[in-house]
């Protein structure tokens, strides 16, 4: 028994948090992986009373028979792969029947991921070493806390490895394009595609920003996209906290253990399903990491989107750690966040019914008067060179485009609650 078996072990636990991050959709199978888990973590102890630094001698029977080793295939992203570990003879039965549940499940995901992911470990494998320098001189610090706000299942080496590697593709096609270009012209006229006219070097000049264009606007996408994505689903969940924060009033008022409240929120279904993800994060931090509840929560408040569930997350964990009352700590948030949401529904009320008297004046009366105008125009002799029946047809079409304008506005606008 040495340092090996534990070093298994431990490995193995982190392989099967990998996996808890994978199946956050599936509470049944994350419930199998949180067995293994706990089956793994309750070995340790016995395995670091075996260890021994200096041989024991022959004569005194090493209790061995406690722990057993169980080898078995694992999925893995590349298929399977053999796997050992040491695990309490009582709950080894356990072990295996946990295994046996998730496998076939673990095949589909892994399967799922190898094909959907080969266009990202084509990335990794030529732009690993470089974005790796990158990470570890202290670049994308920004990027990376947008990545884990935003929930982008991406560490910050393989997104930056992504990024660099789109950013070549970019400028590949930047380049056949001003080559294109360079010598060829388009028009409206058959035959639609001409050879260039005027000087080379005049083409050459006016075109060449193409070539840097595209890689530019593709690297700035990528580095910009976290960090938007991040900004929307705080925004998403500023909508729910209310709800949210009532709800874990309530359950908070029975005197159940602060980490609970968490696990009853997290599978309440879809009710709140952005603020459900952040809570899956605190029980992970918890019971695969090993944290304490007020550690994990100050973390978490460090890597979330929403203002308020940071300060939500900061203000649980000092309540926690001073042992004041959750409850009442919760109704008064609770009311906070219910007068904010109030006054953003008033404001957004007052929004559309500005926009609404806008949409009156743009689409209803505009449309009069100018039908009204070209008419009158048109008896005065006054003609713009365009018929009744055209000027008709633009009208309707802008009154389209504007409706659209609008109904697309008002959606964004709208909050979810």
């Amino acid at each position: 028994m040495g340092i090996k078996e534990l070093q298994k072990n431990i490995l193995e636990i982190e392989d099967l948090g990998k996996s808890l991050f994978k199946l956050n959709k599936n509470k049944e199978k994350q419930a199998e992986i949180r067995n293994q888990i706990k089956i793994l973590n309750d070995s340790i102890p016995e395995l670091l009373n075996e260890l021994e630094l200096i041989k024991s001698l022959p004569t005194q029977k090493v209790k061995e028979e406690k722990l057993v080793k169980i080898d078995y295939k694992k999925p893995d992203i590349e298929g399977e792969k053999d796997a050992s570990v040491l695990v309490m003879k009582k709950d080894s039965r356990s072990f295996m029947s946990s295994m046996f549940k998730i496998k076939e499940y673990l095949k589909k995901v892994f399967t799922s991921e190898k094909k959907s992911s080969y266009y990202v470990r084509l990335s990794s494998k030529l732009f690993f070493d470089t974005s790796n320098s990158f990470v570890n001189k202290g670049y994308f610090k920004q990027l990376n806390l947008d990545l884990r706000k935003a929930n982008i299942k991406f560490l910050l080496n393989t997104y930056v490895s992504l990024m660099l590697f789109s950013t070549l593709l970019a400028f590949a096609a930047g380049l056949l394009i001003f080559v294109f270009l360079l010598f060829f012209s388009f028009s409206l006229e058959a035959p639609f595609i001409q050879l260039a006219s005027g000087s080379f070097w005049m083409n050459f000049l006016e075109k060449i920003w193409i070539i840097l264009f595209l890689p530019a606007l593709t690297f700035l996408m990528f580095y910009i996209y976290p960090g938007s994505e991040a900004k929307t689903i705080g925004k998403k969940i500023d909508q729910e906290m209310p709800f949210v924060v009532i709800n874990m009033s309530a359950i908070a008022s029975s005197e159940i253990e602060p980490s609970k409240i968490f696990q009853i929120i997290a599978r309440s279904g879809e009710e709140y399903p952005y603020t459900k993800n952040e809570f899956e994060k605190v029980i992970n931090y918890v019971n695969v990491y090993g944290y304490d509840v007020t550690t994990a929560l100050r973390t978490c408040a460090e890597k979330t989107s929403s203002k308020n569930l940071k300060e939500l997350f900061n203000g649980l964990a000092n309540s926690i750690s001073s042992g004041t009352s959750l409850t009442n700590f919760l109704d008064k948030r609770a009311e906070s966040l219910l007068f904010n949401y109030k006054l953003e529904r008033e404001q957004y009320t007052k929004l559309a019914e500005t926009f609404m008297n806008i949409y009156i004046s743009l689409v209803i009366a505009a449309p009069l008067v100018l039908m009204l105008t070209f008419f009158l125009m048109s008896l005065g002799g006054l003609g713009i060179g365009i018929s009744l029946n055209m000027i008709s047809v633009l009208i309707v079409l802008i009154v389209v485009l504007i409706n659209i304008v609008f109904l697309v506005f008002l959606h964004l606008k709208q909050p979810t609650y």
